[in-house]
């Protein structure tokens, strides 16, 4: 019987991935390179819950381990954009939610090669049973807000930005106009350099974005503040993105973090998608749940949730909390012995 890896580039990726994105593809390579160094990538019949169980211990342990064969044969069988097999060191230990991530991506492929059912309908049926682990329980911490005096910070810090290299707009600029849309927005990194100018409507102060270029495949119209339209106009330029960016990844994140640790940021760097949830945080404290719900691109409150901080919207609540006189008297008392 094939392998998982031999799986996914035969029948997996040609049958499931039609069309998907670049990133897709990415995630399952990561995921596939780690299953290959880990378990040398046993036949599907082979794979079962212990094999998942040492999978899912490996990463979260970060043991150095290597495939003793060669991916060559797996690499001429996978043709696909973005996926190119490679060896795989694995360094050190993986986040628990990366861990979960790699999880999924195998579980997906297993399941698809498993028996047909009324939630799996297109399966193929190479497995009778569908081997299962579960997944690590993942803290939950309170989203993190930006408090404004960092954001201006930053903001001022990139007028010393020298990337990226453009005929038509300054660097300064261009982190600038990042900075206001992310914060304003709810998009996302990827969705604000995908952003083209035909997408923004500048009579009617809104972006709209097509469902062909939605990871959910549905249409998103946006709301533009002004101030957000000031920025952008100062970036207009020639070419099919509104943000360019002609450098490598490598270059982003040094340029990101630099004008950062020339806000006096060093050691509480913070990421576009902490502005993100700036946004969520501030739209449903101070508008509702549900306009944060649709800024965010989320398909259910529950997902929002995630991304609020309600601590804004509840300190007022707490603080003109009703409280009985009595409960009062001794707070009373003190304050006019310390008044004294």
């Amino acid at each position: 019987m094939v392998s998982l890896c031999e799986f996914f580039a035969d029948r997996f990726a040609p049958i499931f991935l039609v069309g998907a994105r670049p990133k897709t593809f990415r995630a399952y390579r990561e995921a596939l390179s780690h299953w290959r160094a880990i378990t040398e990538d046993p036949a599907l019949d082979e794979i079962t819950t212990e094999t998942l169980a040492r999978f899912k211990s490996d990463l979260l342990a970060g043991e150095v381990t290597k495939a003793n064969s060669q991916l060559s044969t797996l690499n001429s069988q996978l043709s696909l954009p973005g996926f190119e097999a490679e060896e795989r060191i694995i360094r050190q230990p993986l986040a628990r939610a990366t861990v979960n991530k790699h999880l999924r991506a195998i579980g997906a492929i297993l399941t698809k090669a498993g028996p047909p059912g009324p939630a799996n309908r297109d399966a193929i049926g190479l497995l009778l049973r569908v081997p299962w682990i579960k997944p690590l329980k993942e803290p939950r911490r309170m989203a993190r807000v930006i408090e404004p005096a960092v954001i201006v910070r930053t903001y001022l810090a990139a007028q010393r930005a020298r990337y990226p290299k453009h005929p038509d707009f300054s660097a300064p600029h261009f982190w600038k106009a990042i900075i206001v849309v992310a914060l304003t927005t709810g998009l996302r990194r990827q969705a604000i350099l995908g952003l083209r100018p035909e997408w923004i409507d500048w009579r009617e102060s809104v972006v709209r974005i097509g469902p062909e270029a939605d990871k959910a495949g549905q249409e998103r119209v946006k709301p533009l503040h002004r101030v957000v339209l000031f920025h952008l106009v100062r970036i207009r330029c020639r070419g099919d993105r509104v943000f360019p960016w002609p450098h490598s990844e490598r270059t982003w994140y040094r340029t990101w973090h630099r004008l950062q640790d020339w806000a006096g940021l060093e050691g509480e760097h913070f990421k576009l998608h902490d502005l993100k949830r700036t946004c969520l945080s501030t739209l449903a404290n101070r508008a509702s749940p549900w306009v944060a719900q649709f800024m965010g691109d989320h398909s259910t409150i529950r997902t929002t949730q995630g991304y609020v901080n309600p601590i804004a919207a509840v300190r007022p609540a707490i603080d003109a909390f009703p409280l009985p006189a009595e409960f009062w008297s001794d707070v009373h008392l003190q304050e006019s012995d310390q008044a004294g």
